[in-house]
Formats: structure tokens, sequence, C-alpha cells
């Protein structure tokens, strides 16, 4: 039925597929449009605008203020090949994609009109994040939102992402022939000493997702631009700390990982993070987010670190 309903608008242009390399992206959430260094997007492979998420009915609406975001971006990666995604979904933001998605006419209503704001305004794909916030997700609801997803990107010359959890590796692969690319949410777990995915913990989280059957090519394994600590009962302090405060308050050496008891990856981690997926021929790798970076120009930069070690 959704094939039948949302394949009409189908262009007559090939399927076009991001050529393989390593490839570098990031979201954007909206609240971080005032603070991101533009001109970091011109160097990126994909931008995951952050987000879009369905009314309390399940219906389609578009954010105040999300057009003029989407005109900023487009104008700033306008000839650079950057292509854009627009996310649907996030942690609180998944709350009303329930009603949507077990809905069969809701969420084709839904994913009609998606398609038809992502034609209009030339989006290049749509990314998934539904976590399950506020109970646990119906099998069959995630699955069918996917089919439905999967389907009408497609009809329409448009890439198809998901976001997961570093421990949905079987899951994933599961509906991986239905995906472009999978961003692995490898951020915000510690290992044993209080530090946030170190390069092993890193490596064995990618080594988890290829043997459970998804491709090498469709994984992006996500990195942290936030420095966060582990929970303490009856501790009130902040969880995180942005990455560029931090620059602010000690102007971090290149292999300093750490601000007190707050874990970030600094600039030698990612270097070492991005050489180990171009070695093992990993798909990609993203931040969240960018808008917690320096500028690109700034020899604190987290991005400038990955994109050096990239070779751009």
């Amino acid at each position: 039925m959704s094939i039948a309903v949302l394949a009409g608008c189908k262009k007559e242009e090939p399927y076009n597929k991001i050529p393989a390399d390593l490839l570098i992206a990031g979201y954007l959430p909206s609240w971080g449009m005032d603070n991101i260094d533009l001109n970091m997007l011109d160097d990126l492979d994909i931008v995951y605008y952050f987000s879009i998420t369905p009314d309390q009915e399940g219906g389609f609406y578009i954010p105040e203020g999300m057009d003029d975001n989407i005109t900023i971006i487009k104008n700033q990666i306008e000839g650079s090949g950057t292509r854009l995604f627009i996310v649907i979904g996030g942690y609180y933001e998944s709350e009303y994609i329930f009603p949507m998605a077990e809905d069969p006419d809701k969420r084709i209503s839904y994913v009609t009109n998606l398609m038809q704001f992502c034609r209009e305004r030339h989006i290049d794909g749509v990314d998934l994040d539904w976590e399950g916030y506020p109970e646990p997700i119906t099998h069959d609801d995630f699955i069918s939102l996917i089919n439905t997803l999967s389907d009408s990107t497609k009809a329409n010359n448009m890439m198809f992402s998901v976001a997961m959890t570093a421990s949905e590796s079987e899951y994933t692969a599961s509906f991986q022939e239905q995906i472009d690319y999978v961003n692995v949410m490898t951020y915000g777990f510690f290992d044993n000493e209080g530090n946030q995915v170190p390069l092993d913990m890193f490596a064995d989280y990618t080594y988890r997702y290829v043997s459970a059957g998804v491709p090498k090519e469709k994984i992006i394994m996500g990195v942290p631009f936030y420095a966060k600590r582990p929970y303490v009962e009856g501790d009130t302090s902040p969880r995180y700390y942005v990455y560029r405060d931090i620059v602010e308050l000690t102007m971090p050496e290149p292999s300093s990982n750490n601000y007190g008891v707050y874990s970030y990856n600094g600039r030698d981690l990612l270097r070492a993070k991005t050489n180990f997926l171009i070695r093992y021929g990993t798909g990609g790798i993203m931040a969240w987010e960018l808008s917690m970076d320096v500028a690109l120009n700034s020899p604190y930069s987290l991005m400038a670190a990955i994109l050096s070690e990239a070779g751009r």
C-alpha cells in the first residue's frame, strides 16, 4: 500500500548514492544555528538537520524557524557537494512518533507530506532517529515506519538513514537492506575508568555492527563533540560540557580527553578514530553535534582534526 501511494512522484533520474569513501557527517540541531561555523558545512558529505517530529496526533507540521534554517544551510552548501538530510525525531522529540507509526493511515499521510516537504526544498535525504521515549518502541511499528520511509525516499530519489544505539547491531542488521546508512550513536558511554568511548570501545562497537551483518559501507560511527561525566547519585552538577566551552576554559592539549571528571574525545583521539575507520573500511564518521565545536579555522577544532586525518 505504501509503495502504491507514495511512489507517484518518482523522478526520472537514477537513484544517486554518495561515492564510496570515508563519509564525514554531522548533526546540526535547530538550537545550534547561532553557534555553528557555517564554513564547516562545506567540507562535510552530509549535514543532518535536527529535527522535525509529528504533532500530538501524529500529523505533519513544520516547526517554527525550520524553513529559515534550511535556507541558511542550503545557501551555505550550494555547490559544495554537501548533502542535507532532515532528521525525524530525537530522544524527547520521539514522543509523538508513536501515534503516527502505529496507525497505517497516519503513517502514510505523514510520510506523503514529508516527501512533498523535502521535494519542495530539495532535501537529499531523511534520517529516522526514533528512540524509546516515553515508552518502548513496538517492533512491528518500527519496521512498518522503516519500510514506508525506505520505499518513499527511494521513489523520490532521496537517501534514507537511521540513528541507532551502539547495542542495537543485531536489530539493525534485520532491516539493513532498507537503509543507506546507520548512524551509530557511539557516545555518552564510559569504560571502567570513566572515559567516554575510548578507541578500543569504539572499535568494538564497530566490529559488533559488522559481525551482525551490517555492510561496512553502510556504517557511520558517531563521536561526541561534548564532555560528559558518569552518573553519581546525588550529584547535582552539570552532566555535560560543550567542547567549545572547554576550549575557552582550558585551551586543551591535543592529547587531552578530560576536563576534571568530564570526559570527551580530544583531537588526537578523534584522529585515531578516523584513522581506524579508514583502515577498517568503514563507511563514515559523524559528530553529535557540530555547533558544539569551535570555528573550523581554530587550532582546537575537532572537525578540523577529523578532516585533516581523512586527507581533506
